[in-house]
C-alpha cells in the first residue's frame, strides 16, 4: 500500500514537472545565447524545455526587468549545459514548496546547470536548500544583494561548486560556513562589511586556492590557516588592519605565494615585518599604490609591531587610508577546468 502511494506521488510529480506549477514570469524578455548568436523570446509562466522556442543554447538571461520573486519551478526541466542569469530584476524572494516528501525549488530538474547569476537584486534571505540537487553547478554569484550572512544550508547536493561570489552586506563568517562545499577553490567576499571571521570559518576547504576578503572592516585575520592548506592567494586590501602576529604569519607561509595588503593602516613596524616575511618565504606582497606615498602609520613605539591600545589614534589615522583608491589595478587570473578565465581586482 505504501509503495503504491509513493509510486502514485512520483507519477503525479513527473506529470506536474512538465507544467508550470506557478506563474513567475509575465511577458518577460528572455535572451537565449548560443555559441554564435543571441535569440530573443517573450515568455510568460516559467522557463522550461517546453516553453522555450530554442532547444540549443549555452546561456539564458532575464535581466533589467521587474520580477519580485522566483516561484516554485521558475526554471525547470532543462537538460542542457548552460548558465542562468537573473541580474538587476528587484528579486526579493526565491520560493520553494514541498510536494509531500519531494522537494521542489525555483531551480528544479536542471542536471547540467553550470552557473547562476543573481546579482543586483533585493535578496535579504534565502531558504534552506534554495540551491538543491544541482549536481553540475560550479559557480554562483550573489553580488550586490542585501544578504548579511552566509548559510551552508542554502546548498544541498551541489558537490562540484567551485566558486562563490558575494559582495555587499555580509558582516561575519561563522564557524564551518562552507563545510558542505568541499570543492570550492575560490571565494570572493570583497566589498562586504565583514568585521569577524571565526577561527574555523573555512574548515573543510582543503581545495581552496583563492580567498578574497578585500574592502571589508577586518581588524584581524587570526583564523586558522591549517584549514586551507593549499591557499595560494589572499586578498586583505582596504580593511582596517594595522597589526599581524607571528602565529598568523607562520600559519600563512606554507602555501601562500601572493598576498594583497595595500590600503590598510599598518603600523610601520608591522609593515616592515610583513615585507621581510615575504622576502624570507618568497611570497609576493602588494603593499603600495602608485598614486600615494602613504603606506603606514608611525606610532609611539615606532620600532615595535605590537597590538595597539590607542584605538583613538589608530581610528584617526585610518581615515587617511579609506579615502584612497589605487591607480594601479592589481589583478589575478586563473583558469578553471572548463577553460574559462576568471579575474578580480
Amino acid at each position: 500500500m505504501i509503495l503504491s502511494l509513493l509510486f502514485l506521488l512520483l507519477s503525479v510529480r513527473t506529470f506536474l514537472s512538465h507544467q508550470c506549477s506557478q506563474t513567475t514570469f509575465h511577458d518577460v524578455y528572455v535572451s537565449i545565447y548560443t555559441q554564435n548568436s543571441v535569440n530573443y523570446q517573450n515568455l510568460s509562466g516559467c522557463i522550461s524545455s517546453r516553453t522555450l522556442k530554442y532547444q540549443t543554447f549555452t546561456r539564458i538571461e532575464v535581466s533589467n526587468q521587474v520580477i519580485s520573486s522566483l516561484n516554485k519551478d521558475a526554471v525547470s526541466n532543462i537538460p542542457n549545459r548552460f548558465n542562468l542569469v537573473f541580474n538587476n530584476n528587484s528579486i526579493s524572494k526565491i520560493k520553494k514548496k514541498r510536494f509531500l516528501i519531494c522537494p521542489s525549488n525555483a531551480f528544479d530538474s536542471l542536471p547540467s546547470l553550470l552557473f547562476i547569476h543573481l546579482e543586483q537584486n533585493h535578496l535579504e534571505m534565502l531558504l534552506q536548500n534554495t540551491f538543491a540537487n544541482l549536481p553540475n553547478l560550479t559557480h554562483i554569484s550573489l553580488d550586490n544583494n542585501k544578504l548579511e550572512v552566509f548559510k551552508q544550508d542554502w546548498f544541498y547536493n551541489t558537490p562540484v561548486l567551485k566558486c562563490f561570489y558575494k559582495r555587499h552586506a555580509i558582516t561575519s563568517i561563522p564557524k564551518a560556513s562552507f563545510i558542505t562545499l568541499p570543492s570550492l577553490y575560490a571565494i570572493y567576499l570583497k566589498r562586504n562589511k565583514i568585521l569577524f571571521i571565526n577561527n574555523n570559518a573555512f574548515l573543510g576547504l582543503e581545495n581552496l586556492i583563492k580567498l578574497h576578503l578585500g574592502k571589508n572592516r577586518l581588524v584581524s585575520i587570526e583564523f586558522d590557516f591549517k584549514t586551507v592548506p593549499n591557499l595560494s592567494f589572499l586578498g586583505i586590501q582596504r580593511n582596517l588592519l594595522n597589526y599581524v602576529s607571528d602565529d598568523c604569519l607562520n600559519g600563512m607561509q606554507h602555501s601562500l605565494t601572493l598576498i594583497w595588503i595595500h590600503l590598510n593602516p599598518w603600523q610601520c613596524a608591522c609593515l616592515e615585518k610583513l615585507l621581510q616575511w615575504g622576502m624570507n618565504h618568497n611570497i609576493t606582497i602588494s603593499w603600495q599604490c602608485k598614486n600615494t606615498d602613504l603606506s603606514c602609520i608611525v606610532t609611539e613605539n615606532a620600532d615595535l609591531c605590537v597590538e595597539t591600545v590607542n584605538k583613538t589614534f589608530i581610528a584617526e589615522k585610518q581615515k587617511h587610508f579609506t579615502v584612497l583608491e589605487c591607480v594601479q589595478k592589481h589583478k589575478v587570473e586563473f583558469e578553471d577546468r572548463s577553460g574559462v578565465v576568471f579575474g578580480f581586482v
